[in-house]
């Protein structure tokens, strides 16, 4: 073991002895070839992968994709865009900006894709090779880099990835858009899996027993316990998945976490000692999150045409519904009902372009969603988003928005009114919304009021929530 390794083991290990273990590297085995031929079941892999791990709001921006080698190839930038909207497809997970955002918006921190492709000519081939650049100074992020190369030959497109022959037929005789495409599926599919921290390699029908695959896990583990919170929290995110924590995604150890982390590591077949070793890295990835909600069938009756004119009056807070005879849950049944408030300045209102602060608090700790329903009468979720992913709020604490997140709520330059609708449940229900409805953060939804959210809401939670509004109004 060399040097920087062996110092990279021992900050891990002075940082958090009590819970992170040194990894012991496990044998690793070769499979059988696979053959793939179907490029579409590729991309609804990820998509649910990305759904069950609970992912959200993860963004990419496109840079240069340097074709020119690749002879007039061209079109594998569009292709890689329309891969990764078809692996959100159901998770709305990830968004690929088709261009760099500009400086001070919300995608303007998110990482950039670059790369290149080359077609060599010998061996009638294509190379792709892509990177991650950080945002601020444009410097590759590590462990980022990835190459692939696809030959063309017998009418069809074929590339190897984990053991697995992926094969295309070329439609029309068209060998060079086949290989673009495959090559798009396969680069989407690895790089929004890394992103994403889930175990993408089970689309191409490898396991662990991988030797590229098992390399690529003690990475990750490797690299996140030299930072032991962001060990901690991906751990915490799924033990909520599992229904075994309700506990804040901080990456802070309590006597609350450990004993999840037992419970859950003898759920695996492991020991119940509070550590987080490689062995429960591994099986946690290889595990099915059987207890994340599943979403419900989107409905086909959401008009998206908005009411001609908004509503003077502000909506009425609504009253936490009295929840069902409960069912059996890993969770203690709330001594009260939740309730939720909102609070911001009231009195004259806002001017135009003035940023609007505001301060959310449960009754109890609770996860909150909040909504704004803009001026033009589109509703937009913006918390949780890229920046606090975590739903949930301490009723000690509460939440203010924006707060540190990097994002503004401003009066609009016409003064007209806006909505701040916030929602709170008693357990994280933003995957078992209706895809649609969910969305991405800082996008339009298809609604054309919310009511029609809050009806989500009741569908997904049994009645078991509480809602507070608030109007932003203009300073007279």
């Amino acid at each position: 073991m060399d040097v920087l390794a062996r110092s990279l083991r021992l900050l891990a290990a002075l940082a958090l002895p009590a819970l992170i273990a040194t990894p012991t590297p496990a044998a690793a085995a070769p499979e059988p070839q696979r053959v793939i031929s179907d490029a579409a079941a590729l991309r609804r892999c990820v998509d649910h992968l990305l759904l069950d791990h609970g992912a959200r709001d993860l963004l990419l921006q496109v840079g240069e994709i340097d074709e020119r080698a690749a002879r007039g190839a061209g079109g594998l930038r569009e292709l890689l865009l329309t891969a990764a909207a078809d692996m959100s497809a159901r998770s709305r997970a990830v968004r690929l900006l088709a261009a760099p955002a500009a400086s001070g918006a919300a995608g303007a921190t998110a990482p950039v894709l670059t790369g290149s492709l080359r077609r060599e000519t010998s061996v009638d081939a294509f190379t792709l090779d892509l990177s991650l650049q950080a945002p601020e100074d444009r410097s590759q992020l590590p462990g980022s880099g990835s190459r692939h190369g696809v030959t063309l030959a017998g009418g069809q497109a074929e590339l190897q990835k984990f053991g697995t022959r992926l094969v295309v037929p070329a439609a029309g005789g068209d060998t060079g858009a086949a290989a673009l495409r495959l090559l798009a599926d396969v680069a989407a599919a690895e790089l929004i899996g890394r992103l994403a921290k889930v175990p993408y390699w089970r689309c191409f029908g490898a396991g662990l027993d991988d030797p590229a695959v098992a390399a690529e896990v003690q990475d990750w583990f490797d690299t996140m316990a030299t930072r032991p919170s962001q060990l901690i929290g991906w751990f915490q995110q799924q033990l909520r998945l599992q229904r075994l924590w309700d506990g804040p995604l901080d990456g802070e150890v309590s006597p609350a976490l450990k004993d999840a982390i037992g419970r859950y590591r003898a759920r695996l077949n492991l020991s119940r000692e509070p550590k987080l070793t490689l062995d429960f890295f591994q099986a946690a990835l290889s595990a099915e999150p059987a207890a994340a909600p599943a979403p419900p069938p989107p409905s086909p009756a959401l008009p998206t045409t908005p009411p001609a004119a908004p509503s003077a009056a502000p909506p009425a807070p609504v009253a936490p519904v009295a929840p069902p005879a409960p069912a059996a849950t890993a969770f203690a049944v709330a001594p009260r009902p939740l309730e939720l408030r909102i609070a911001g300045p009231t009195a004259n209102g806002f001017g135009r372009g003035e940023a609007v602060r505001l301060s959310v608090r449960p009754s109890r700790d609770a996860h909150v969603y909040c909504f704004l329903q803009d001026e033009q009468r589109r509703i937009t979720r913006f918390f949780p988003n890229r920046f606090q992913a975590d739903s949930r709020i301490g009723a000690a604490t509460g939440l203010q928005l924006p707060g540190a997140m990097r994002f503004e709520i401003t009066m609009n330059p016409q003064g007209l009114t806006e909505t701040v609708t916030c929602f709170g449940t008693e357990r994280d229900v933003l995957a078992a919304l209706p895809g649609e409805l969910a969305g991405a953060d800082f996008a339009a939804l298809p609604l054309a009021s919310l009511d029609q959210l809050r009806q989500a809401f009741v569908a997904v939670t049994d009645g078991t929530l509480a809602q507070d509004s608030f109007q932003i109004r203009a300073r007279r």
